[in-house]
């Protein structure tokens, strides 16, 4: 049963730093009306996703890497934090 839980906590979209995703938006100058639009699904699912409900698919990762003018590092950061973190943790052990 754990494990089972532990998967579906793990498969939402948990590792986006919404911080960072947030000035991103606010640099870019798009509202999330905007960014909703570009990615063809609505606000909401938007905000669901920038919030770690659920995970922004590779090709919406894309999309929004060219829409909010970010380099490879900053999708890092904001999309793949967590996992970066970890992963770096292993390697120093």
């Amino acid at each position: 049963m754990y494990v089972i839980i532990k998967l579906r906590k793990r498969k939402g979209g948990e590792h986006v730093n919404q911080t960072e995703f947030k000035v991103a938006q606010i640099r870019s100058g798009l509202t999330i009306e905007e960014i909703a639009r570009n990615l063809e699904i609505s606000p909401a699912t938007v905000y669901r996703k920038s919030n770690g409900e659920s995970e922004f698919t590779l090709s919406e990762l894309v999309t929004l890497k060219k829409i909010l003018k970010l380099s490879s590092e900053d999708v890092d950061r904001i999309f793949f934090n967590d996992e970066l973190t970890k992963t770096q943790d292993k390697q120093k052990e």
